[in-house]
């Protein structure tokens, strides 16, 4: 089926409720008056538009939202499937993905008992396509928390428009209060359109060895707010604005510098606060190779001397000219990467990689923690990293485990559950750059190189490893003494002593 795309579904799209207003002599069901619904958006069984839930809870960021409501009471097979608000079509353009963001609170009742479970799918679809869910927060049996409020964001691959779907869904539906939606924005991704590197080396523009200077030029497809370069894998450039969406990075080379292309990695955002995907490769096909070492020694071999008179290879007065014949030996400077496909690892099955502990991977004071990640699935207490103990009597470390909303990663302190560290949620079978810095007070949480989420530790200072004696593992985490495994792949995992800033 062809739906329409409507007027009011162009990008930048947002609706954040606010032009929507109560209905006077109406009744939402719980004590307020009812408010109207936006055009093209569909509201049914318990999703619709206010400004307070039970017992007077604020919904929306501010005032009015969209939400489910607990009331009536929703537990038949209906509800087991799913109970979906959707939006109008939004047209897109030519663009090929989108970023989506909208607010997200969980107002919770109660646990759910055995066998149950509450839950609320992020999904979109293009025209004539199926739903596809790329978030979904859920609630266990035997859990009883709230989602506090806040953004979370996914990318659409789209063509020619998009349509969003809230879809609420459980067992019984008088486990929560409401789940909370606000402040929903569709918005194109910046991307590079032109990347190109080069040297100022006075004999080649594609070489360079020790005090050149490496330039990295790239435009934006539009106005830029915030961007960086990484050079070799760690050293951070803050690029200048040469021009309208011209940005200029330089490197100078050092002696130390691996031989070879020279690495690197462009982070940017719009003016809107959107974050492109980091780029790592030019797009003209340019690349600067670093060459400290030059060739090794040599032998001379056939000397020719010529002009004048001639005296065997002795070169005397009446000479114009010498040729000296010279086997140079192979340049060992590495001229390009052939990284094959498949270097990532891949988890399922309950498999999981042991590292013996060290201390290196126990920093005292500060650390951050990073990798790769691409989920195929999710489910309470998996993890992908542990180098913890966390249990009902016994907390220390730290790790990234998935509960309910995302990935929270967690310090081994106090008493403290899953929930109350801060957490990022990344989409199903998509790469999502994930990281970790603790700096001896503040946990802060990044997603794709930007802060999602922040909180002070449990009781701030060094890290407790005390009776802390498994091996490190990726890919698994023991919960309580029960292990959950990740399924999906993980790439580039670092631990590093150090709170970095930019992850």
């Amino acid at each position: 089926m062809v739906l329409p795309v409507s007027i009011w579904s162009q990008l930048p799209f947002v609706e954040n409720f606010d032009g929507e207003t109560t209905i006077p002599g109406s009744d939402n069901g719980h004590g307020s008056l009812a408010w109207t619904e936006p055009a093209g958006w569909t509201f049914p069984n318990n999703w619709q538009v206010g400004n307070d839930g039970w017992q007077s809870h604020v919904v929306g960021n501010p005032f009015p939202a969209a939400f489910f409501y607990w009331a009536p009471t929703q537990s038949d097979s209906e509800y087991r499937d799913g109970h979906r608000m959707t939006s109008p079509m939004i047209s897109v353009g030519n663009a090929q993905k989108v970023m989506v963001l909208f607010d997200m609170e969980l107002d919770f009742y109660g646990a759910p008992p055995p066998g149950n479970s509450e839950g609320l799918r992020i999904q979109y679809r293009t025209v004539g396509g199926p739903w596809i869910t790329v978030l979904n927060y859920e609630i266990a049996a035997g859990e009883n928390v709230n989602f506090a409020l806040r953004t979370d964001t996914y990318i659409a691959d789209v063509s020619d428009s998009i349509q969003l779907g809230f879809e609420a869904y459980g067992d019984n539906s008088t486990n929560i209060n409401s789940w909370d939606i606000d402040n929903i924005k569709v918005k194109n991704i910046p991307e590079l359109i032109d990347v190109t590197i080069s040297s100022n080396n006075a004999i080649d523009a594609k070489q360079a060895t020790v005090n050149d200077i490496i330039s990295l030029v790239f435009e934006a497809s539009t106005g830029l707010s915030s961007t960086a370069a990484f050079f070799m894998g760690e050293t951070q450039v803050t690029p200048v604005n040469t021009r309208d969406n011209i940005w200029q990075a330089s490197y100078s080379v050092q002696i130390a510098d691996d031989e070879g292309p020279v690495p690197f990695i462009i982070l940017f955002t719009d003016t809107s606060n959107v974050d492109g995907s980091p780029v790592t490769e030019t797009l003209d096909g340019t690349l600067v190779i670093i060459d400290n070492s030059g060739p090794g020694p040599f032998a001379v071999d056939t000397v020719e001397v010529s002009g004048g008179t001639v005296m065997g290879r002795v070169w005397n007065s009446t000479n114009t000219a010498i040729d000296v014949e010279v086997q140079l030996p192979p340049d060992e400077a590495v001229t390009e990467f052939r990284n094959p496909p498949g270097n990532s690892l891949i988890f399922g099955d309950n498999k999981y990689i042991s590292i013996p502990n060290s201390l290196e991977l126990r920093p005292e004071n500060e650390l951050t923690v990073e990798a790769w990640i691409k989920p195929a699935d999710y489910n309470d207490y998996e993890g992908f990293f542990d180098q913890a103990v966390y249990s009902a009597s016994l907390k220390r470390g730290f790790g990234w485990v998935y509960f309910g909303s995302g990935w929270h990663f967690v310090i081994g302190q106090i008493s403290q559950p899953v929930n109350d560290f801060p957490v990022v949620a990344t989409q199903t079978n998509v790469w999502s750059h994930i990281a970790a810095t603790y700096n001896g007070s503040k946990i802060y949480v990044y997603r794709n190189g930007s802060v999602v989420d922040s909180a002070l530790a449990p009781t701030p200072g060094g890290l407790n490893y005390a009776n802390l004696g498994d091996p490190v593992m990726v890919g698994k985490f023991n919960h309580n003494g029960t292990p959950g495994y990740f399924n999906g792949k993980i790439d580039e995992v670092r631990v590093w002593d150090t709170a970095r800033t930019k992850v």
